[in-house]
């Protein structure tokens, strides 16, 4: 935690309490002084004009482009065409692969349930199987005591 308060013993605090604050004279920052006003006679119609508002007749000057041959020009418009038509097909194919992607994973759920149906059929004919066959075992038994008999 360097920087964040001076070192002990660097300054003392009721000196600096001895010094006055900083002021500013705020009274004359918003005073125009007479000497840049112009006089009573100075002003003429034709000097405010052109100084508020622009002439009728001229046009505002455009931005000029650095200026690039024709060829350049339309080598990289049609760049940029080829680079769009790449993007909307790209687009495209991402939508169409989305869409499959989530037929997909449609399917995938259904076959998830099918098979989590199977799995509990599953067990509970193994558990029915294993019932019939202590019940196949005890009739077999009965049947060799009634036999020996």
């Amino acid at each position: 935690m360097e920087g964040c308060a001076p070192p002990v013993g660097s300054y003392d605090p009721k000196e600096l309490a001895a010094v006055p604050a900083v002021g500013f004279d705020k009274s004359s920052r918003f005073k125009t002084s007479k000497e840049n006003l112009p006089g009573l006679g100075s002003l003429t119609a034709d000097t405010t004009l052109s100084c508020s508002q622009p002439s009728l007749n001229q046009t505002p000057l455009k931005m000029q482009k650095p200026s690039k041959s024709s060829s350049q020009t339309g080598a990289v418009e049609t760049k940029i065409k080829e680079l769009e038509k790449e993007v909307k097909r790209l687009l495209k194919e991402k939508i169409q692969v989305e869409k499959s992607f989530h037929l997909k994973e449609e399917d995938m759920k259904k076959l998830e349930g099918r098979f989590h149906n199977a799995q509990t059929d599953r067990c509970a004919l193994q558990a029915r199987l294993a019932a019939l066959d202590k019940e196949l075992k005890e009739a077999q038994k009965s049947n060799d005591v009634l036999k020996s008999k």
